[in-house]
């Protein structure tokens, strides 16, 4: 095992993962996802590359407490154990919201919750690779999407379970969450790399516009990419072209339609009344039934076409349980056909590429609650900046992508077969954790680029510099002492790719007025960066760019205060104000 390992965790929705690379002899990098013990779902020790992101918090008698129980078993036990499992805690980061748990429980934060899930893939990793100390520094994945309040939700989430978040003074560090859409693509840029994938299903020699449609348990992801090989120093560039909302939508959504029409059947099958039953607690349990059968469909569809078959429309799935819920029993049989029947209104067929460009109209739930809308959105909002659409690879991740319906629908959407050669479950794992190599490779690149010994403006580098314990970047090292961009005294950036605004940020004003601050799509830093009158050099640290955008807003802010208030509150305002100019 190498001495140097870089770390990444897929915090998921329904599933998560950590794996872990490495520098091999070939100077390749190994990434691998490391397999995890936990309670299987009967109980006893097994280990998996996927961990449930399931919590059950199991009460003990005698110590008068609940335990916390993370994966495989835990699942099981959720519609069992009413009120003491929690699953898809995802969906509640930064929220104030009340889980669905016993009042009892400690737990009451999603962030509290997570801490659980991530400390158990950490301690778990220790073990499996017997290492001395205990990882610290990690990449953690959360969707493109994702608002402040989330990605802030997380890094407590991680800081409370003893991964590294903090500078030296104590202000969270934002650059250990990675987009899952562009651990995707760090991923298979490895893997072509390593040639374990072939150039002619995906090259990065030259820029390619990249969807990543990437569909999990909870949430789906659609972001747009810009991606190339940077040729001088061997890890790719990725530019972000448009990334779309948040969106809830995911295998729980499947499940859910699903264990709607079960609960119906339940109710018509004993002849019961609906205000006999606690219907949250009936739906819960019809979910994991719903889930079964979906996974069943999925797996037979499979099976099928590589056995160079087709499984009818009428073939049957069966529910038979003798006590299934306060001794009632149910039976149910629904076909192929029954089931996809329940599940069209999230595939939105009625919906095409040409819907683009009436985006702005699509405002109903059938048009925007289905897994099309999300794609329109991003190709829209690249649409906006002037940009033609055209798509040169789709590459589906998230475990729905296995799901025959999914890639089905999406083949037809754009008429080109979507790339699906990474393991959709564990691809966004790999992903960070090459993506922690790229970033020490780049770090240390730029510490390189601005020594002094070897930044010699309009001069040929005779220097010699010692690098000790930088093994990993001998042939990198090399590059940059015969490299060219070192002659303009380190005014190119080394970047691992842009970043944009996702939404256009405005200042909103009284009687309905707003003045545009920030507009969408405005790439952030690896360009100048211009508000009015203010312009941010390349090369301006993150901090600098923060400070100066900042008070250059409140100096428009100000401004706007003057024109829009009356005096009452004009001079509280100001004074408010002048104080955060005033903030080192």
């Amino acid at each position: 095992m190498a001495e140097n390992l870089y770390y990444g965790i897929d915090l998921g929705t329904t599933n998560s993962a950590i794996a872990y690379g490495y520098v091999d002899s070939n100077k390749k990098v190994t990434t691998q996802v490391c397999k995890i013990n936990r309670y299987g779902r009967e109980g006893g020790i097994e280990a998996k590359e996927t961990l449930p992101s399931v919590v059950y918090y199991k009460y003990d008698m005698k110590k008068n407490c609940y335990n916390p129980i993370i994966g495989d078993f835990a699942k099981n036990q959720f519609g069992k154990k009413y009120g003491s499992v929690m699953k898809s805690v995802k969906n509640y980061m930064g929220e104030i919201v009340t889980l669905p748990l016993d009042e009892k429980i400690e737990d009451k934060r999603p962030q509290d919750v997570s801490a659980k899930i991530l400390n158990h893939l950490v301690l778990g990793i220790k073990d499996k690779l017997s290492l001395a100390e205990t990882p610290k520094n990690i990449i953690i994945t959360i969707p493109a999407s994702f608002d402040p309040d989330q990605r802030r939700a997380t890094l407590e989430a991680a800081e409370i379970a003893g991964i590294n978040v903090k500078d030296k003074n104590g202000n969270y560090l934002d650059n250990i969450l990675l987009s899952e859409p562009k651990a995707v693509i760090y991923n298979i840029a490895n893997m072509i790399s390593n040639k374990e994938i072939p150039l002619n299903v995906l090259d990065f020699s030259e820029k390619k516009n990249v969807l990543v449609f990437d569909l999990g348990g909870g949430t789906l992801d659609v972001a747009l990419y810009c991606v190339y090989d940077n040729k001088e120093f061997n890890f790719p560039i990725i530019d972000e072209l448009a990334i779309g909302r948040y969106t809830q939508i995911g295998g729980d959504s499947f499940d859910e339609l699903l264990s709607k029409k079960l609960v119906d059947d339940f109710i018509e099958y004993n002849g019961c009344s609906p205000d006999e039953l606690d219907l949250d607690e009936l739906a819960q349990l019809m979910e994991s039934r719903a889930e079964f059968l979906k996974l069943e469909l999925s797996d037979k569809v499979f099976n099928a076409k590589f056995a160079g078959s087709q499984v009818s429309d009428d073939e049957e799935f069966e529910i038979s349980e003798m006590d299934i819920y306060k001794g009632m029993e149910f039976e149910d049989y629904l076909t192929k056909s029954d089931i996809e029947k329940v599940y069209e209104p999230i595939l939105g067929r009625h919906l095409t590429l040409d819907d683009i460009n009436r985006i702005e109209k699509l405002v109903s739930d059938e048009n925007m609650k289905n897994i099309v809308f999300p794609i329109l959105d991003v190709l829209a909002k690249y649409k906006r900046g002037g940009n033609d659409v055209k798509i040169d690879a789709v590459i589906l991740n998230g475990g729905m992508t296995k799901f025959y319906l999914i890639k089905d629908r999406i083949k037809e959407l754009f008429n080109i077969e979507p790339i699906t050669v990474n393991d959709p479950d564990l691809a966004v794992a790999k992903g960070a954790a090459f993506f922690q190599y790229c970033s020490e490779k780049v770090n240390f690149l730029e510490k390189i680029q601005n020594t002094p010994s070897i930044l010699t403006e309009g001069k040929e580098e005779k220097n010699i510099i010692e690098l000790n314990n930088l093994k990993n970047f001998e042939k990198e090292i090399d590059i940059i002492k015969n490299s060219s961009n070192l002659n303009n005294g380190g005014a190119t950036r080394l970047t691992l790719g842009n970043v944009i605004v996702n939404e256009t940020i405005n200042l909103g004003l009284t009687k309905g007025h707003a003045k545009l601050l920030v507009k969408e799509g405005t790439k952030l830093p690896v360009k100048d960066i211009k508000l009015e009158n203010l312009v941010i050099p390349v090369g301006t640290k993150e901090y600098d760019i923060d400070k100066k955008l900042f008070k250059r807003m409140v100096e428009d802010i100000k401004v706007l205060i003057e024109e829009e208030f009356d005096d009452k509150f004009k001079l509280k305002l100001l004074n408010g104000f002048s104080k955060m100019i005033d903030v080192k």
